[in-house]
């Protein structure tokens, strides 16, 4: 399980340093060296949400603030 949890991290990780610019999920399954459909899974299994979700709801966040 730590070696998904590690994945997850990294991606999150690599959307807050790319919060402005165009993320594509595709990138974020190549940082953690998963298939795209192994991926999103995994993510949503993880924080619920699907890693495009999570994505505008951090957008969101950080407009607000």
């Amino acid at each position: 399980m730590d070696e998904r949890l590690t994945a997850i991290s990294l991606a999150l990780e690599y959307i807050e340093h790319h919060l402005k610019e165009k993320v594509r999920v595709e990138s974020m399954a190549q940082v953690c060296g998963y298939s795209l459909y192994y991926f999103i899974r995994l993510f949503n299994q993880c924080l619920h949400l699907t890693p495009y979700d999570y994505l505008i709801r951090r957008r969101i966040t950080q407009a607000a603030l």
